[in-house]
Formats: C-alpha cells, structure tokens, sequence
C-alpha cells in the first residue's frame, strides 16, 4: 500500500471510530443542498446558521456568495502530505442512482485567499477532489477522483452509486495537494451535495 493510501484509509477509521455515537443517534436524511441542512462544526464567516447538522471536519463554511453560490464550504488541503476533508453518516436514498457534487476551484475568488485577491484568476490553480462512500456493512468503499481547474467555475461531478441504493455510509470529500499544479491555489468550493 502507498503512503497516501495508508494515511486515507487512517482518517476513515478515525472517523468511524469518532463517529459511532453519532452515527447511532442523529436522524438520517437522504439529501442535502448546502445551503440548507449542513452540520458545520468547523469555522464560520457571518451567519451560517441555516447550515446546521450534517457535516463535520477541516472545512470553513463561507455565508457570502462565491462566485455565484450561496453558503458554500471551502476546503484547502492541511499541507502538501494531509488532505483537508469534510464527512457526514447517512442512508442513500433508495431511488439513488449518482452522488452529484457541484464543486469550483476558488483560488482568488473570496477574501480568505490573501495571496491571490489582489491578482488576475490564477487560470493555473486547480483542486484534486477524492470522494469516498463508505459502505458500513461489509466496509468497501466506493470512491472518485477529480481534477477541478480555476478557469471551469461550478462544474458538477458524479459518482455511481446505485448499488449502495438503502444502505447506511459514511462519505467523506477530501482536497487534495495535487491536480496538475502540486500546491498552488487548492481552494475547493463544495456548493451541493446531492443524490439523482
């Protein structure tokens, strides 16, 4: 097993193990619209107060608009060898077919990015996304990889899901230091996350 292989599968099992009592008591609720039923346990810009129980991890929760998006949750990697990461416990619908994410590299499009607002779009910045759903029973997971530009904005990605139709799972969305450029301008906006 790689590193990198080793170090993901250690934060699903730290998850898993923090999130037992959680996972036991919190209501399941079969989609989100960020914008809506996010649990953020994580750090805040304005009021954030409508996105409430639902995920946990590195992300900040941005109330402002995005480049267009409303409430959006804004992950950079911890460093070049910790991805940042986002996670929540839920049941797949069982009219699930495709997790569907709309995802946008923000690197100098919002205040917090210091070292690019005050430049042109940094059109060589992108975001490595990897988004894992654990099946809980047998644990196997079922995960995608992505490569998210500056110069595409809201772009949605998916992931076949329709044989974990009912089941409970963790699903966790990691960014990743990578993509084209190792460690320039990683900043992942998460605008929805949904089932189809």
């Amino acid at each position: 097993m790689k590193k990198r292989e080793i170090l993901y599968l250690s934060i699903i099992l730290i998850g898993l193990i923090l999130i037992v009592g959680y996972f036991a008591l919190t209501p399941r609720k079969e989609s989100t619209n960020l914008t809506n039923n996010l649990l953020i346990e994580f750090k805040q810009s304005g009021s954030c107060d409508e996105i409430s129980d639902f995920w946990k991890g590195t992300g900040y929760c941005f109330a402002e608009t995005l480049d267009g998006e409303k409430g959006v949750i804004v992950l950079h990697p911890l460093s070049t060898n910790s991805p940042g990461f986002i996670y929540t416990t839920l049941k797949i619908p069982t009219t699930a077919n495709y997790l569907l994410i709309k995802l946008a590299n923000l690197a100098g499009k919002f205040p917090l990015d210091s070292f690019y607002q005050h430049k042109m779009k940094c059109l060589n910045c992108d975001s490595e996304v990897r988004v894992v759903v654990m099946d809980l029973q047998p644990f196997t997971p079922t995960e995608g990889r992505f490569i998210i530009t500056n110069a595409e904005n809201w772009v949605y990605k998916n992931l076949t899901i329709s044989h974990l139709k009912g089941k409970e799972v963790l699903l966790v969305i990691y960014s990743i230091a990578g993509g084209k450029e190792n460690w320039n301008g990683e900043w992942l906006g998460i605008g929805k996350v949904e089932f189809k």
